[in-house]
């Protein structure tokens, strides 16, 4: 297997971004808890307007004043906890989009109006209809009524969501025909193509996302710069695929999925495994030990990288541990453990054991990217003696 060319290396501070990332996680999590406790004082405000609406009728006028009371205190409630998640919303994006603008690639729009992205249509109307109905409506059954079709509209779209990605990339091709901008189910459909090994359409579809003006799209661009610098890491497309991850990390410096594909792109070219070691490792670091399969397809890369500078107990350690979570993954990821664990093994010398992983990677994802590329290497490895 030939190595890429020497001179092809990142140029990033990982130091630093590792410190931004830690720092990007405690203000994320600070946020979440923030927006949790907002959430359940707004639900607590909107319970006690659904209660006290039901005791009087605006359409009496000695009711008016109890009414105008009531409105402004939930008012106040909701100025309250809308403005914590305003400022928490204002916060975040106003980082996030100031490394976008910053570090995207020149084809990718930057986001000029920061204003835009506090407007969410679907949501603004969905609050708006519920507010409308609880206290225009007399009838206590036509407000029931209307908030029940709004919650059946949220389920229902979300139902529609899980059957549509369960379907595989089959029924997500056919339902992105009726909706081409969905901007969830693109990112879908191009992971599946990446995937299935399809990675020259994956390639014109991010790239027809990626220079779109809108912004929602946009808010997506860090996201969509790795995936698509992982798919062409795949096809072995190194010097195109190295911009758009380095992009990538300074964008989302607490992703750890980023850090771990800039280091399989290390790996995939056989180059300096000591910085594929370092970056592994910073992707561990940013994940949670109960994220299930990214965490073993990172053990799998490091173990591969810790092999490769020879520390050979310690990629025993995480290759364990990453095959110990592969039965209970879907068939790529767990391919891709084994292709992972086939590299080790050649690291290690140890060819038989190699081979039986590269089998198993191709008995698990025989038509997808990682049952190809495992086949390949079988492919190239010598005859034994």
């Amino acid at each position: 297997m030939d190595a890429s060319p020497p001179q092809l290396h990142d140029s990033l501070d990982l130091a630093a971004l590792k410190q931004q990332g830690k720092a990007a996680k405690i203000r994320y999590d600070k946020a979440q808890r923030i927006h949790q406790y907002s959430t359940v004082f707004l639900g607590i405000a909107f319970g006690f307007g659904i209660f006290f609406r039901s005791l009087f009728s605006i359409t009496k006028p000695a009711s008016w004043l109890a009414f105008l009371v009531l409105l402004v205190l939930l008012a106040i409630t909701a100025l309250i906890a809308g403005s914590a998640r305003l400022v928490i919303f204002y916060r975040r994006y106003t980082r996030y989009i100031g490394r976008l603008n910053n570090f995207v690639p020149a084809f990718v729009p930057r986001v000029k109006n920061l204003y835009l992205t506090f407007f969410r249509p679907v949501p603004i109307l969905i609050y708006t209809v519920i507010i409308l109905a609880l206290f225009l409506l007399e009838s206590n059954r036509l407000r029931f009524g209307v908030v029940i079709l709004v919650y059946l509209y949220v389920i229902l779209y979300r139902r529609f969501l899980i059957w549509t990605f369960k379907g595989g990339l089959p029924r997500i091709e056919k339902v992105a025909h009726y909706l081409p901008n969905h901007p969830v189910l693109t990112d879908i459909r191009i992971s599946l193509l990446i995937n299935v090994g399809r990675i020259e359409e994956a390639e014109r579809l991010s790239y027809a996302v990626l220079m779109r003006a809108d912004v929602i799209n946009l808010l997506r661009a860090g996201f969509r710069l790795k995936k698509l610098g992982f798919g062409l890491t795949m096809v072995a497309q190194y010097e195109k695929a190295l911009p758009l991850l380095e992009a990538a990390i300074q964008i989302l410096p607490s992703d750890s999925d980023v850090y771990d594909q800039l280091a399989l792109w290390y790996l995939e070219r056989h180059d300096d495994s000591e910085r594929a070691l370092q970056l592994t490792e910073i992707a561990l670091d940013f994940t949670a030990p109960e994220a299930g399969a990214m965490r073993a397809i990172y053990q799998a890369n490091n173990a591969h990288a810790l092999a490769l500078t020879g520390q050979d107990n310690r990629a025993d350690v995480a290759l364990t541990a990453a095959l110990k979570s592969s039965n209970k993954l879907p068939a790529p990821a767990s391919a891709e453990i084994h292709r992972q664990a086939g590299y080790v093994r050649l690291a290690q010398n140890n060819r038989e054991a190699a081979v039986e992983h590269f089998q198993k990677a191709i008995e698990l994802d025989p038509n997808g990217i990682y049952g190809k590329l495992a086949r390949r290497v079988l492919d190239s490895l010598p005859p034994l003696q």
